[in-house]
């Protein structure tokens, strides 16, 4: 899967996605400091999901109706256990997921996950 990962998330979630198999851009890599907007529209152009823990881009996708590939938001600073742990259980549920991340806006906590359908989906 083609994804986006934010700069907020951790080095280890990335590696942990490249590992398997997924095609991830990190912010932090090449695009630091970018504003969300920015993130947003470039990850789009891509075909690229995108990966964060920052809610803002639910406001931008859900509200704003820009528009999106997809949108998860991995809520890692409330699950227990080591960063090492929390990216494994992540990148598990994305993979469990798949392409059902694909036009929606994904909600990832400890015990559940969330689904609503964006409103403009390129």
């Amino acid at each position: 899967m083609l994804m986006m990962v934010d700069e907020c998330l951790p080095r280890l979630l990335v590696l942990e996605l490249r590992m398997r198999g997924h095609d991830v851009a990190w912010v932090r890599e090449s695009f630091r400091g970018f504003e969300d907007e920015k993130i947003l529209a470039l990850a789009t152009s891509e075909g690229r999901i995108v990966l964060t823990e920052d809610r803002d881009y639910g406001t931008l996708t859900m509200r704003l109706r820009q528009p999106a590939v997809g949108l998860v938001i991995a809520h890692m600073s409330r699950f227990p256990g080591t960063v090492a742990e929390i990216a494994g259980r992540v990148a598990q549920e994305i993979d469990d997921l798949g392409a059902a991340c694909v036009g929606f806006l994904t909600v990832i906590e400890p015990g559940r996950v969330r689904q609503r359908a964006l409103p403009n989906v390129p």
